[in-house]
Parts: structure tokens; C-alpha cells; sequence
């Protein structure tokens, strides 16, 4: 027969025996969330890097390399790297790489981004189409005719250019 102080006793131990249940899971869910924050933490480190490479790339002679960069960073659906792509779209030597440049900021801004820099996107894209290469200005309509059709309304500063552009070629044939 348990005495007081042994129901006492064993009323403490059967408390603590709960309480410490309780820390062990409210223990095991925080290891649980920390694991998925270091993996995810991880999961970013490694796609920052491939960024950070794939914009270093945009730097190399070889125009196969710098299309692929290109190609990466439109594939990546970061509107970040939509400065490089403008970039490239108006400074880059081969028109194969800024035609590709164009394709794929075109891409970016269907997926949509912060307004000031999908503005910056058409600017970029409206300087292109009077650009020297048939096959970047060809490209630059391309992006346009695809973003009207996907909803977006051009600005009438990129809709002006156009059809300046169109009257210029008239006027050369």
C-alpha cells in the first residue's frame, strides 16, 4: 500500500514523465524544422552558385557558352537575372547571343517580376528592335507578339517603335 508521500511520489514522477514526453516532441518538431531549414539552406546555396556562374560564363569568347548562361538564366524564373539578360541583349557581339538574350528575357516577363524592372525589360526589348541583325529584331517582334498574346498590353512607347521599325524596312525595299 503507497503511503502520502509515495502517492505523492508517484503523482511527480508520473507529471514529469508527461512533461518531458511533451519536450521530447516539441524537441523532435524543432530538429525537424532546423533539418529542413539547412536543407533548403543548402538547396539555395547551391542555385546561387550556379547563378553566380552562369553570369561569369556570360563573360566567356565562346558564343556556345555565353547562349547556354543565356539560356540558364531565363530557365531560372528569377527576374534578378533579367538585368544580365538586358545587358547582354544590348551589349553582347553575337547576334545569336542576343537574339537568344531576347527569347529569353521575353520569357522572364511572362512570368511576371517587379513592375520597375519588367519596365527596364522593355526598354531593353525596344532598344533591340533597332538593332543591326535581322535575326535579334525578328526575335525582339517574336517576345512582343507572345507577351500581347499572353495578356500583357505593350506601352505605347514600345508600340511606337515598332511601327517606326516596320516603316524604316518598307521604305529600304
Amino acid at each position: 500500500m503507497l503511503t502520502g508521500a509515495g502517492v505523492f511520489g508517484a503523482y511527480y514522477s508520473f507529471n514529469n514523465i508527461s512533461k518531458l514526453k511533451q519536450e521530447v516532441t516539441d524537441l523532435s518538431r524543432q530538429t525537424d524544422l532546423l533539418v529542413r531549414n539547412v536543407e533548403y539552406a543548402q538547396k539555395m546555396s547551391i542555385e546561387i552558385t550556379k547563378r553566380i556562374q552562369y553570369i561569369l560564363e556570360l563573360r566567356d569568347g565562346n558564343a556556345d557558352v555565353r547562349i547556354r548562361a543565356v539560356q540558364q538564366l531565363g530557365a531560372s524564373n528569377d527576374i534578378a537575372a533579367a538585368a544580365y539578360l538586358m545587358n547582354t541583349l544590348n551589349e553582347d557581339r553575337s547576334l545569336k547571343v542576343r537574339a537568344e538574350a531576347a527569347f529569353n528575357l521575353g520569357n522572364l516577363l511572362q512570368n511576371g517580376g517587379e513592375v520597375e524592372t519588367r519596365a527596364e525589360a522593355m526598354k531593353a526589348l525596344e532598344q533591340a528592335i533597332r538593332d543591326s541583325s535581322d535575326k535579334v529584331r525578328q526575335e525582339v517582334v517574336e517576345v512582343f507578339g507572345i507577351l500581347v498574346c499572353a495578356g500583357n498590353q505593350l506601352p505605347r512607347y514600345v508600340v511606337h517603335s515598332l511601327r517606326n521599325s516596320k516603316t524604316k524596312e518598307s521604305h529600304k525595299n
